[in-house]
């Protein structure tokens, strides 16, 4: 474990600038391989507030993911949130797992 006792201010808050733009880095790199195994015009489903959300994805923005939902909204959505339907029949949809 790290003693932060240890640290000044200064150091501190160099460490606090270093760890937040790695986190910011491995959160791109997430959100860029949940993209890339994704397409246009693919059936995806996401879990709102309001419960379980499916719809189509209609653009890709550069930390978003659009998606044009069954009652006709679009959402912005993270892509990491997003996974893929295996059925793309509306009725009876089944999430793919992986």
């Amino acid at each position: 474990m790290i003693e932060l006792e240890k640290f000044t201010y200064e150091e501190l808050v160099a460490l606090n600038r270093a760890i937040v733009t790695r986190l910011k880095y491995l959160r791109a790199m997430r959100d860029l391989h949940s993209m890339s195994n994704m397409h246009l015009g693919q059936r995806v489903c996401f879990e709102s507030r309001m419960g379980m959300v499916t719809g189509t994805v209609v653009k890709f923005n550069q930390k978003t993911v659009i998606v044009h939902t069954d009652d006709h909204q679009n959402w912005k959505v993270s892509p990491n949130l997003l996974r893929p339907l295996l059925d793309q029949n509306d009725s009876d949809f089944q999430i793919i797992e992986g």
